[in-house]
């Protein structure tokens, strides 16, 4: 038989083959970008066996190389490209991921774009994309009552998109259109009670004007694809928590960074981001996210104009059924680590209000 004209004959390839191909394609894809990794300095001198894993994790997120696409003049709004990420049978993985074309009508492309970065195989993003700005805001009391904002900085690229759904399956969606009419084309509204916040007098959570704004909450919605680029929006998951003494301890008595990292992980370990795209022929995608926190490098100027680094706690991005060993392990020691905390210290006693006893290694309310 002649092999000249083997990419137009079809083949019946073995799901364990395609899965290994697929898997060896990305580990390929990751390892241009990989980056040295630097080891964090260690903050504190009792630990549980965990934490020893996740101080000697990288400061700098795995395969982060630079792919900026330009941004719209909005928080976090964030300007597309045409790109595609595809799964087809062995050779035509490579050959539609490296090139990001449609190969064989595969379709039913996109490609997830976090602060206007690619979120390809294996990669994780941070969720800000100036680590000095804080995208999130946590709030916990003496009662057990936990509450948490997160920036939502994730949109889609992609050829022949209609729209794009999102879906969360813990909290809700903080809807923000500004100097327009709704975003939202459709949706589940959100119907619990929420407290007002800066965004209903045009302000963002850091006090800058964004202009006059329109603020909705959702447990799903969508809108359609041109909204992302010729609108001015924000999004933020918001999730009010109760009967969370653990959280309560770990995040308002912080042991040190990595331990208030991998509380942020806990809190979050069971949210899921569900990302849906209908296409113009009617035909639908879907991608799932998770979060979790740790540290990285952000700059900052003195006054006299001298530079300077330092660390601080973000949350970052991954795909949940494409997510590297490294960055899997890393998330499991975090939430290990916080296992031990709770159970060694009895975090999730029952005992709530002021005169509750306060573990001894915490200091005073911070």
């Amino acid at each position: 038989m002649s092999n000249k004209n083997i990419f137009q004959q079809d083949a019946e390839i073995p799901s364990i083959v395609q899965q290994k191909a697929n898997l060896a394609f990305a580990q390929i894809y990751a390892r241009q970008d990989e980056e040295t990794a630097k080891e964090p300095e260690a903050a504190a001198e009792a630990k549980p066996k965990h934490l020893e894993a996740i101080q000697k994790h990288s400061e700098t997120p795995k395969n982060t190389a630079s792919k900026k696409l330009p941004r719209a003049t909005i928080v976090k709004l964030i300007t597309t490209s045409v790109a595609a990420v595809v799964t087809v049978a062995v050779v035509a993985v490579a050959i539609a991921y490296f090139t990001g074309k449609n190969i064989g009508g595969v379709g039913s492309q996109f490609t997830i774009m976090v602060c206007a970065d690619e979120l390809d195989f294996g990669r994780v993003l941070p969720m800000s994309e100036d680590p000095a700005e804080k995208s999130f805001n946590h709030y916990e009391d003496w009662y057990g009552n936990v509450s948490y904002s997160i920036e939502m900085p994730i949109s889609v690229a992609g050829d022949n998109i209609k729209s794009v759904s999102y879906k969360v399956n813990d909290g809700c969606f903080q809807v923000v259109s500004i100097d327009s009419s709704s975003i939202v084309s459709g949706g589940s509204a959100n119907q619990d009670p929420h407290d007002a916040s800066t965004y209903d007098e045009g302000y963002d959570t850091a006090g800058n004007y964004l202009g006059t704004t329109i603020v909705e909450y959702y447990d799903s919605f969508s809108m359609d694809y041109g909204v992302q680029k010729d609108s001015k929006y924000a999004i933020n998951i918001v999730n009010d928590l109760t009967d969370r003494m653990d959280l309560f301890y770990l995040l308002g008595y912080p042991v040190s960074d990595e331990v208030t990292d991998a509380a942020l992980t806990y809190m979050t370990r069971d949210l899921v981001i569900t990302v849906e795209v209908t296409f113009e022929n009617g035909t639908t995608s879907t991608r799932e996210l998770g979060l979790f926190a740790k540290q990285y490098s952000a700059q900052d100027v003195t006054e006299d104009g001298t530079s300077y680094t330092y660390t601080v706690s973000g949350f970052f991005c991954y795909e949940i059924n494409n997510v590297d060993e490294e960055t899997k392990k890393f998330i499991g020691d975090q939430i290990a680590c916080v296992e031990d905390y709770i159970k060694t210290y009895d975090l999730n006693d029952g005992k709530t209000g002021p005169d509750s006893r306060v573990p001894e290694y915490y200091s005073e309310p911070v």
